[in-house]
């Protein structure tokens, strides 16, 4: 099939054949990016705004607009001119859009508006799709900006094909329109990436009432969008099923390069089912949805790359769901900011628990490796491979190694790691805080930092059973801020107070002197501004911490234990049962780890090196790692 790149000349009024200028051109067409086409040109140059097709076989293939250029000239070498193209769909970029849409206008009503400003453009293929739940004031954004975050935000497909006809269709997984086997895949790679895919979405809004709660089997990754200021349930529930549809788009991706001819057979668009039969790659007769295709012209012009039912999350996608939001609240107005701001201020704990709760978790390793980087090193020096020994003449001595988290997701410490080379001698590593104050001494070479319980949320997930009420009853309940599952605890009529206490038996004989922190998420849907949490060695012995609790929200609680006020003659290494008693009429109890060492702050390896005489050899510290998680 021939190909021809064109070049609009406003002189004439005609097409300028421009191919035979052409040193390297590719075409790209994709699901979440604007179709564009790029290249390289000699003796010859193209400017910014410049109109450009590609026709291939006669037919009008890419129609567009020259978005960026780079001319470059060196010495003895032809001018040459780089160039990157999108389709008329790029012409949005430049218009500034203040409008209201009202309340009942549909997706594709407001497409089709947009796209008036552009004349003749076609919108024969503009869906109306799903409407919207409420006013949507729009002030001082881009038009095109506007009119993706409409088709992210109810999952359709948008394109600008040649001729300015317009296209907004849903995104549905179709009739197979034929098979990619071995037969004809030149080359395919597959992978599978979980981290981002979630085939779960529960949708959180004011008051902490959850309003949806969509899944397909098992379940078993769920995502939490929370909007405080959302009550419409059908709005949720479109917002759910809508995220829904879009994780399918994540955690596999299928690449495939077919030869031209097969490519021309098979004749796919972007977005049609295929099945795919590579039993070489573990796929049979699997159906996947065309994402994307690339090929080139030129050398390599007979191959055509084409991606499948998978998309990789880049950085900048990252910054765009944070800042902007998951991609099916972008359908309408999003929440006020002023009022965003009145409610960060109440709490910094729930500005944690948000961030923590919405983002992607991650196991972070840092390894100090040779040539290793020591603080407060005493008597030792860096041996010849780049490990730490000790300084010629002595007998002991000692260096740290120290961790801080940067990230403001943090989560929880995991595990330190050492390896050392003992020769004559001995190495001891003592595990601190930035004050000093021990961890763990003598650890060994793999160390799992401690937390309480070991398994994250297993104090509150349906097992309301364990948990003992005083002036209440208690029941399991879904809403949830970091887990599955909460303790939901309703007072008793007649009742001044509740108190809930785990465990039920209170004989937990639990040793908290390695701990410094309790951490718990509590949801009342009033204030409890003197709201009791203890730690009780038994009933006349504890520890008591008074909360100002507000409620309407959930809010997270990090108690430093050694601050808790002492009732009696408590044991600290030995606590039996924890409590919190309430003047509110119905409390929420979530946790992850409820007691920890330590936080995002500093952790301290202390390295004491010691060999019998200043003549034996002296141990080597080789390598220190600590590992932590995030999100």
């Amino acid at each position: 099939m021939s190909a021809v790149f064109e070049v609009w000349d406003t002189g004439t009024g005609s097409w300028l054949d421009k191919t035979g200028r052409l040193t390297a051109f590719r075409r790209r067409i994709a699901s979440r990016q604007m179709e564009l086409v790029e290249g390289e040109m000699v003796d010859d140059e193209l400017r910014v705004g410049d109109s450009v097709r590609l026709r291939e076989g006669g037919v009008t293939a890419f129609e567009g607009v020259v978005y960026e250029v780079d001319r470059q000239r060196g010495s003895g070498d032809v001018k040459r001119c780089s160039f990157t193209a999108y389709t008329d769909l790029m012409r949005y970029d430049t218009y500034v859009v203040f409008k209201t849409y009202a309340a009942g206008t549909s997706a594709g009503a407001i497409i089709r508006d947009l796209a008036s400003l552009e004349t003749g453009v076609d919108v024969a293929d503009v869906d109306d799709g799903p409407s919207l739940a409420q006013d949507w004031e729009i002030e001082g954004v881009k038009a095109l900006e506007v009119m993706q975050d409409v088709a992210r935000g109810v999952n359709y497909w948008l394109w600008m094909r040649p001729g300015r006809k317009l296209y907004f269709k849903p995104k549905t997984v179709g009739v197979s329109r034929g098979t990619i086997s071995d037969a004809i895949a030149v080359e395919a790679e597959y992978s599978e990436d979980r981290w981002r895919y979630r085939n779960r979405v529960i949708v959180v809004g004011s008051n902490g009432q959850v309003l949806a709660d969509v899944s397909e089997p098992p379940g078993d990754l769920p995502e939490t969008i929370h909007n405080p200021f959302l009550s419409d349930v059908n709005e949720a529930n479109r917002i759910a099923q809508t995220q829904l549809s879009i994780y399918r788009e994540y955690g596999r991706s299928l690449t495939v390069t077919l030869h031209r001819k097969d490519y021309e057979a098979l004749a796919p668009n972007l977005g049609d089912t295929f099945t795919i039969n590579l039993p070489s790659l573990g796929l049979n007769n699997m159906d996947m949805v065309l994402l994307e295709i690339e090929y080139e012209f030129g050398s390599r012009s007979w191959w055509r790359r084409l991606t499948f039912g998978g998309h990789k999350e880049l950085l900048e996608d990252y910054l765009a769901r944070r800042f902007g939001g998951e991609e099916a609240t972008r359908f309408g107005p999003g929440p006020d900011i002023s009022r965003s701001i009145s409610v960060i201020y109440t709490t910094i704990d729930s500005v944690n628990t948000a961030i923590k709760i919405q983002a992607r978790a991650k196991t972070v390793r840092y390894v100090n490796r040779p040539p290793m980087n020591i603080v407060n090193g005493v008597n030792v020096k860096l041996a010849a491979d780049g490990g730490v020994e000790l300084a010629s003449g002595y007998t002991s001595g000692g260096f740290t190694v120290e961790f801080t988290p940067q990230s403001k997701i943090f989560r929880r410490w995991s595990r330190a790691h050492y390896t050392a080379e003992l020769k004559d001698g001995s190495v001891q590593v003592d595990l601190q805080r930035s004050d000093g104050s021990v961890i763990a001494n003598n650890i060994p070479q793999d160390y799992d930092i401690p937390y309480l319980p070991a398994v994250a949320g297993i104090f509150t997930e349906q097992n309301a059973s364990e948990w003992g009420v005083v002036g209440g009853v208690l029941s399991d309940s879904e809403m949830a801020v970091i887990s599955f599952w909460s303790i939901r605890g309703d007072k008793s009529a007649g009742a001044t107070s509740m108190e809930l206490s785990y465990p039920k038996d209170k004989s937990a004989g639990w040793d908290l002197g390695p701990y410094r922190y309790m951490r718990l998420y509590l949801f009342s849907y009033v204030d409890d501004p003197a709201l009791k949490v203890r730690l009780h060695t038994d009933a006349s012995n504890y520890y008591e911490a008074a909360l100002n609790h507000l409620g309407g929200a959930w809010r997270g609680y990090e108690i430093v234990i050694d601050t808790m006020t002492e009732v009696g003659t408590p044991n600290r290494n030995s606590v039996n049962w924890f409590s919190i008693i309430t003047t509110a009429p119905t409390l929420f109890v979530d946790t992850d780890w409820v007691f920890q060492p330590l936080k995002r702050e500093k952790l301290v390896m202390k390295f004491n090196l010691s060999r019998p005489t200043p003549s034996s050899l002296s141990p080597i510290v080789k390598l220190a790692k600590m590992v932590w998680r995030e999100g």
